[in-house]
């Protein structure tokens, strides 16, 4: 997570656990986690692409999801 303390948002990175781990609650736990941190930091908006894997574990922990517009900055 990647976070910008002059925006106040944050930048979810792919999450995800190796197949060997899955439903034991190790990406919903580092997720969760990161959200409760940024939330102490003063973030007010956090990003993901929930439309990539592993989309099942961010809608999990997000719940709903706002689909909104994207920029980008051309150089």
């Amino acid at each position: 997570m990647f976070y910008d303390d002059f925006t106040r948002s944050a930048v979810l990175v792919l999450v995800g656990t190796a197949a060997e781990h899955w439903r034991r609650g190790l990406g919903k736990a580092v997720l969760t986690e990161g959200l409760r941190r940024l939330q102490k930091m003063g973030c007010a908006r956090a990003f993901a692409n929930a439309y990539d894997p592993p989309r099942c574990l961010y809608q999990s922990v997000l719940g709903t999801k706002e689909v909104s517009g994207t920029w980008f900055k051309e150089y």
